[in-house]
């Protein structure tokens, strides 16, 4: 289901879920949500931002990162705007079929 959104946002959202470890924790993302819709999007380096930026214009896929009570949590919107998904970072790899290159630097010592 879409949501209509009380706000101005940056782009449509498409279905909003929350990840099964999320879910597991009883996760509140609201939040986040509405700054990851609003295109402040965390805690993500300049090249990132760039690439949020281009994808706006571009109908590309759309990334954030945010510290929460829960750890960091990853927003991902998929470049059609059907799916917004919030996740662990260690959820990456079985929601998404491979390791985000984002995943492996911050795993290395």
């Amino acid at each position: 289901m879409s949501h209509s959104l009380p706000f101005a946002a940056c782009f449509q959202p498409g279905v909003i879920a929350l990840s099964p470890q999320l879910q597991a924790l009883g996760a509140e993302c609201s939040t986040q949500v509405h700054q990851h819709l609003s295109g402040d999007w965390g805690v993500v380096d300049a090249s990132t931002r760039q690439a949020n930026d281009r994808a706006l214009r571009e109908a590309g896929r759309l990334f954030a990162c945010y510290e929460t009570e829960y750890g960091e949590i990853w927003i991902t919107t998929d470049e059609t705007r059907a799916l917004t998904l919030c996740f662990l970072p260690v959820e990456y790899p079985q929601l998404y079929g491979y390791q985000s290159p984002l995943l492996r630097l911050r795993h290395r010592g």
